[in-house]
């Protein structure tokens, strides 16, 4: 049976508990009956594990699960409520047939729980027995639901039947950038594929460059907000991988070569970035590879724009990424000058 109770507090109950479902229905009674290798020991007929449901009119719904769980009738059914004292069994109405049960693929689909995820879109989960029989271990599954007073609780394409367990849906659980949640390290590694073109802040990472190493300095406990920063140089750092200090959004070349105990003493700021590379980073609009952005790099793009040859990294000039140096790069290194 399901109870529903008055509490006064999480842990106190208040008054006596109202008895508002019992198992009525056939559904409900799968795996009832006397034990053939225990003969006088009885299977009840089973209703159990319920959960509120609340749709977003103000219906409210009861899911729970019905006949035995060791079997493969074990399936999800409804109570709506209608008002009144929730206590009271006459509130609550019973949907005669259940709103998930077995296919040729699953059985045994119960007991759910249930989530929003970011974006609104909310989600069952249950678990069932692959197969028609409960031979195989249970698996949990999950699939999109809704929930209002017109429909009820609906769950997937709404057949009653569960989805193919090779279905795929696709949500955001936690849209929090993982830089965002990293907390009290000293160091944040991140890896970028080669080809992958990522971006990290004022960094990029053009495709066919190497992969990187981002050493990103955080100030942690009452650490001071400037201080040494060390980090052991890969055997092979100081004749094949170029060394970047990332600040704000520029970013500055750092010399390679290790002390006698092969470490780079490094005087880092909070918030500061290293890079171990292959191959040069481009930081856009620093066409003298000086380590800032400034009006100097705005009108050597200029002049490199009006055919003048002065040695600057082209594909820092490339601001708009269109494969020429014009004047358009000029207008976009001015605005990112203007706007850092």
């Amino acid at each position: 049976m399901i109870c529903i109770a008055e509490f006064e507090n999480p842990w106190t109950v208040v008054g006596t508990p109202g008895i508002i479902c019992t198992p009525t229905y056939d559904w409900e009674a799968g795996g009832y009956g006397e034990s053939t290798s225990k003969p006088g020991n009885w299977y009840p007929k089973v209703v159990e594990g319920a959960t509120a449901v609340y749709g977003d009119d103000g219906s409210v719904f009861i899911v729970y699960s019905g006949s035995g769980y060791w079997t493969p009738y074990y399936s999800l059914g409804q109570l709506t409520y209608t008002g009144g004292d929730p206590k009271s069994a006459e509130n609550w109405s019973k949907k005669p047939t259940p709103i998930l049960t077995k296919s040729d693929s699953l059985c045994g689909t119960g007991h759910a729980s249930y989530l929003t995820d970011y974006d609104g879109n909310r989600w069952i989960c249950y678990h069932a027995y692959r197969g028609t029989t409960t031979a195989n271990g249970r698996n949990a599954f999950v699939e999109p639901y809704s929930a209002d007073a017109a429909n009820g609780v609906v769950i997937g394409a709404g057949t009653t039947l569960p989805a193919e367990p090779d279905t795929v849906y696709t949500t955001v659980l936690n849209k929090t950038p993982l830089r965002q949640k990293t907390k009290n390290f000293d160091t944040l590694r991140e890896l970028a594929a080669s080809d992958s073109g990522a971006q990290y802040d004022a960094i990029a990472a053009r495709a066919g460059d190497a992969a990187f190493e981002l050493y990103s300095f955080t100030q942690s406990g009452d650490a001071a907000a400037s201080t040494a920063f060390e980090t052991t140089l890969p055997a092979d750092a100081s004749d094949s991988r170029l060394l970047y200090r990332v600040r704000g959004e520029y970013i500055t070349p750092l010399s390679t070569a290790p002390d006698a105990d092969g470490r780079i003493p490094i005087a880092a700021e909070v918030g500061d970035g290293y890079v171990f590379a292959d191959a040069p980073l481009v930081n856009y609009g620093d066409v003298n590879s000086d380590g800032a952005l400034s009006l100097v790099d705005v009108i050597l793009v200029l002049r490199r724009a009006s055919q003048y040859t002065d040695s600057i990294d082209i594909a820092a000039a490339d601001l708009n990424g269109d494969e020429t140096v014009d004047l358009r790069d000029c207008l976009c290194a001015l605005r990112k000058m203007l706007n850092g």
